[in-house]
This record gives structure tokens, C-alpha cells and sequence, in this order.
């Protein structure tokens, strides 16, 4: 659905693109690995100010 609506890379940067290009399954592949191992390191996340979203900073 991300896809189909042109989202945006995610917190990581990685595009829709780079993941085809590198191949969806080894992709898979390589998360799948991370979590049954107890590798995988999620990234922060971005925080953004929904005051900052709508305008209201000094409202």
C-alpha cells in the first residue's frame, strides 16, 4: 500500500527501489535472520511535534 501511494523511504532511508534492486528476497531474508537470531536493531524513531504539524507554535 506504502508503495502504491509513492511513501516515502523509511527512518532508515532505504526506497522501495533499493530494496528490488538488491533483491526482496534476500531482504526478507536478512530480517528474518536478524530477529530469529536476537540481532535485529531497530531505529529510533523520529519524533515530530503535532504542534509543529499544524501550525499551532505560538498560537
Amino acid at each position: 500500500m506504502a508503495k502504491s501511494n509513492d511513501g516515502a523511504p523509511g527512518i532508515d532511508g532505504v526506497t522501495f527501489e533499493a530494496i528490488e534492486e538488491s533483491g526482496v528476497e534476500s531482504f526478507l531474508k536478512q530480517i528474518q535472520d536478524e530477529l530469529v537470531q536476537h540481532t535485529y536493531q531497530p531505529m529510533r524513531v523520529r519524533h515530530l511535534r503535532t504542534s509543529l504539524l499544524f501550525g499551532l507554535v505560538g498560537a
